[in-house]
């Protein structure tokens, strides 16, 4: 072979030496994440392999996604109680559009009936609902479901000009929730002190605002 032939060879081999030099010096340092799991194949759902791409990150600890414990358990008594309160609700319902059905009709009687068979239902379950929670600890807001029929009552006879029975059955709720609830007491007691301030009846409205007072002044104190 001459000179010039050797000179060729000689050329080409060192410019496939630097090529490969500077590819490797391109290519990014491994990183731990780099490690055996980082170069599994991606699988999609259904198990097919992602398209040109093979790495991906660390697999997911089993327990992690599914729970140190698995799934929760459903609580029987937890559950048969929810039953009986979603029963109680729908018959509620039941009475109180029967109670607008009545009002329509001018039956006030008939319709001041129907709302006070739902203040008998949830007092039937009183105590037994207010001891139970849910899963999270949390009680059944009974008394905020119970607290606006008084003051239904009392609009339908106050709208039939029954002033002493409106202020009979606001007297009943206050009483009702005084000692367990003195914020549901609070706003019955508002209520009524209105009626008796839009019927001169300011001795009474006073009374009341000050009775509503003095029971936050104990809640402040506990």
């Amino acid at each position: 072979m001459d000179r010039n032939g050797l000179k060729l060879i000689l050329l080409v081999t060192l410019l496939a030496v630097g090529i490969l030099s500077s590819a490797q010096a391109q290519q990014p340092p491994m990183g731990p994440e780099d490690g055996p799991q980082a170069f599994e194949p991606q699988m999609r759902p259904g198990g097919q392999e992602g398209p040109g791409n093979h790495r991906m990150m660390p697999m997911r600890n089993q327990q992690g996604m599914m729970g140190k414990k698995g799934p929760r358990k459903a609580n029987p008594e937890m559950q048969k109680m929810r039953k009986k309160m979603q029963a109680t609700q729908a018959i509620a319902e039941a009475h109180k559009e029967l109670a607008r059905i009545y009002e329509e009709q001018k039956k006030i009687d008939e319709a001041a009936a129907e709302l006070k068979k739902i203040l008998d239902l949830f007092k039937g379950i009183d105590t037994e609902m207010k001891e139970a929670t849910d899963e999270e600890g949390r009680g059944f807001p009974l008394t905020r479901k119970v607290m606006p029929v008084y003051h239904e009552i009392a609009r339908l006879y106050l709208k039939n000009n029954r002033l002493d029975d409106a202020e009979k059955i606001m007297l009943e709720g206050i009483a009702q929730f005084e000692n367990d609830d003195p914020q549901a007491a609070s706003k019955l007691i508002l209520e009524l002190g209105e009626i008796y301030r839009q019927n001169n009846k300011l001795d009474k409205a006073e009374t009341l605002l000050k009775k509503v007072i003095e029971i936050n002044k104990k809640a402040l104190e506990e």
